[in-house]
């Protein structure tokens, strides 16, 4: 009620941003092509055509509209998030000798909520290079004529690119997807290569239908808060965009980024597996009306009422509990067979271990290890048997229990530790070699 009468009180009459809004976009003059004709783009209901503006125009507006912007209440910009934003759409913006000259240091700063929809852009990093998107970000069927960057660019509200178009190649370094929805690329087309090096998203990016052109590249991409806070329809989701990121890798022949978006997709459908979906013939007021599913509804208090535990049905992905183990234990050693390090210290771990466990119970007189005499001058005079009966366990993994084994012990606790150590050396060697060949192939699976 507290919203609709600040509503009711503010709307009869333009408001200072709508004032600033016109104020702007009445300076502007049509843009005319070669055979003085305007184009016509469709949005707010009617067609309109292009308006002509300097990139120190678009800066000079979008600067005094934020600076009125956020000392607004954060409850009033929520009353009116969509009358509230930087209206810069159908606009021609280009270059001008002024913008060359300026102190580019001016053009860094930060971004209220702005919609450049089916604008044409024509300028390669004064723009947007470095900047902070405070709200939501639109960028639907921008055609982006130059190399554009937004590399270091922080995005902290919904961000849409869907149906763009990238004419040349599009830097997103060190970009920051902050929000809990997902950036959008849906439909859009980079003609050349895009460049998401470094880029930190909240949720995978989506990226259906669109068009990435090779030497395109996610390279230490990060994907943070990956489960947190979230519910089984969100890890559907996401693994349906990991599944459309992983697709276009291997379009691109980026197959490291391809292992990547593989092992993320795995381990949200880990998750999927531990969160049971309950569907309601009777939903709760509250668990209807926030959409959740998954762990988070087993926090309502109606989900444990004794007559609602009947209409319970657990929807899991078709996995079973050794699947779930074989899963985890993959990406504990190898991130799904695109970390070759990591699989290489686990390697060098499980034996280093098994010496000290070894050398440990030879100190502690908690087990005795003897070279058999027979096996020649060289090893009887070894000053520790211990490391020969580690040796012995990778290269000999039978001898243990071999009529002449290297090294003798009778302790059944150190034999089924060395057995454990033969199947872990060798289980990891496995991985190893999958992930160093996933590293190293030639070209995508």
């Amino acid at each position: 009620m507290k919203g609709q009468d600040i509503q009711k009180n503010y709307l009869p009459e333009p408001d200072e941003f709508q004032l600033l809004t016109q104020r702007f976009r009445s300076g502007l003059e049509e843009w005319r092509d070669e055979k003085n004709e305007p184009k016509l783009v469709s949005f707010g209901g009617e067609y309109k055509p292009l308006l002509k503006a300097s990139i120190n125009e678009v800066i000079e507006y979008a600067k005094e509209f934020t600076e009125k912007w956020q000392s607004i209440p954060e409850e009033q910009k929520n009353n009116f998030k969509s009358q509230w934003f930087i209206d810069c759409r159908g606009l021609f913006i280009s270059l001008s000798p002024a913008d060359l000259i300026a102190d580019q240091s001016e053009f860094s700063r930060d971004w209220a909520p702005v919609n450049f929809d089916y604008s044409e852009i024509h300028d390669n990093y004064l723009l947007f290079a470095h900047n902070i998107f405070l709200g939501n970000a639109s960028f639907y069927d921008v055609k982006f004529c130059l190399d554009i960057r937004f590399d270091e660019t922080k995005f902290y509200g919904e961000v849409n690119f869907d149906s763009a178009l990238f004419y040349r190649e599009a830097f997103f370094v060190n970009c920051e997807f902050g929000f809990n929805k997902g950036a959008s690329f849906q439909r859009a087309t980079f003609s050349r290569r895009a460049d998401f090096s470094r880029a930190v998203f909240n949720r995978a990016p989506i990226l259906h239908e669109a068009k990435l052109a090779q030497g395109s590249s996610f390279t230490g991409a990060r994907f943070e808060e990956m489960g947190h806070d979230k519910f089984q329809r969100d890890f559907q989701q996401e693994i349906i965009a990991l599944r459309t990121l992983r697709q276009l890798a291997a379009i691109y022949k980026g197959q490291q980024d391809e292992a990547n978006f593989f092992a993320l997709e795995q381990r949200y459908y880990r998750k999927v597996f531990l969160a049971p979906r309950l569907e309601w013939q009777n939903e709760s007021y509250r668990t209807s009306k926030q959409g959740k599913l998954g762990f988070n509804d087993l926090l309502v208090f109606d989900t444990w009422h004794p007559g609602r535990l009947r209409y319970w049905k657990y929807c899991f992905v078709r996995w079973t509990p050794i699947e779930w183990f074989i899963s985890l234990g993959y990406d504990w050693i190898s991130e799904y067979g695109s970390n070759v390090n990591r699989a290489v210290y686990w390697l060098l771990g499980i034996n280093i271990m098994s010496f000290l466990m070894f050398i440990g119970a030879e100190c502690l007189g908690f087990s005795e290890f003897k070279i058999d005499p027979t096996q020649g001058e060289f090893l009887c005079s070894a000053k520790c048997p211990s490391l020969i009966f580690a040796l012995q366990n990778v290269f000999t993994p039978f001898g243990i229990i071999s009529h002449k084994p290297l090294v003798l012990t009778s302790n059944i606790f150190i034999q089924i530790l060395a057995g454990i150590q033969f199947l872990g050396t060798y289980l990891v060697l496995i991985l190893a070699t999958l992930a160093i060949r996933t590293r190293f192939q030639k070209g995508s699976s």
